[in-house]
């Protein structure tokens, strides 16, 4: 991709038209394998974009808007739990910005664990902003990692459904 933009930055100064030279290139994070490489993309990336209903529904192999199978497309699924703290660590190490995007973002509970996990930008509906904020400012960093410590070692979804209920009652 970097050499198709600098091969692009190149036609487009012959014709004199102007770019950014600084232009950012990220990556959006949707498929267990862009999980699995994340070390060697987080080399390339300079910023990644977790697309989680797409994470969800491919690494979970259940889709949510088909009635069958959508009651198997939970974001608790300590497989989904695992996936997204591990971008969050890689971004962190990396100091790559990440930003997720989907319709967990904007639940309350799961945006706790969220930022407990490291992510700082939340992509959501503007609607759902004052609810999100107004329970990141009553809860403390400190409280939500601990919690993503203890389900992070859970290895069924009733037992982090158990725990984040009791945690976060």
């Amino acid at each position: 991709v970097r050499r198709l933009i600098r091969e692009t930055q190149a036609d487009l100064s012959r014709e004199g038209i102007q770019i950014d030279r600084q232009m950012e290139v990220g990556v959006m994070l949707e498929v267990p394998a862009a999980i699995l490489m994340l070390e060697a993309i987080s080399k390339e990336a300079d910023f990644f974009a977790v697309g989680t209903n797409d994470l969800i529904q491919f690494t979970l192999a259940a889709g949510r808007t088909d009635d069958r199978i959508a009651h198997l497309s939970n974001p608790l699924h300590p497989a989904i739990l695992k996936s997204l703290y591990q971008v969050a660590r890689v971004a962190r190490e990396g100091e790559i910005m990440v930003m997720v995007c989907g319709e967990i973002a904007s639940n309350p509970l799961f945006a706790s664990l969220l930022v407990g996990m490291g992510f700082q930008h939340l992509s959501m509906n503007p609607f759902s902003i004052p609810d999100i904020k107004n329970i990141l400012r009553k809860t403390s960093y400190r409280q939500v990692k601990d919690i993503v410590e203890q389900v992070l070692r859970l290895p069924t979804i009733e037992s982090v459904e158990t725990c984040v209920a009791e945690r976060f009652a």
